[in-house]
């Protein structure tokens, strides 16, 4: 019976209106954070999946790098494998590159054999 009485206040309703506008403020905040960050990993992808196929032009490879691409979820570590395929001076350099990411023994744990 209090809370109906204090509901019908208008401070009441008047911290209600404002928590409501600060979450929903936060909520879209957040999303275009989520947004950015999402959009910086899909261009990162897509320059390793476009140097492996500028660099090697092999579908073995090709594949191997957009599964590689799929799973990581951090940029700096996709930064690094830009870096170092791009530097690799063979294709079984960067097939190893591509293979011995950090993290990736974490990933395979995930898939046994």
């Amino acid at each position: 019976m209090l809370q109906d009485i204090l509901r019908e206040t208008k401070a009441y309703r008047e911290m209600t209106k404002e928590s409501r506008q600060e979450g929903r403020e936060e909520g879209i905040r957040e999303g275009r954070e989520e947004g950015i960050r999402e959009g910086k990993l899909e261009g990162l992808r897509e320059a390793l999946l476009t140097l492996v196929q500028a660099r090697f032009s092999n579908p073995k490879v090709t594949r191997l790098a957009k599964g590689q691409a799929a799973i990581i979820d951090d940029p700096a570590i996709l930064q690094d494998l830009i870096l170092k395929v791009g530097l690799a001076q063979t294709l079984e350099e960067a097939q190893r590159d591509l293979l011995e990411w950090p993290g990736v023994e974490d990933e395979q744990d995930q898939y046994p054999s």
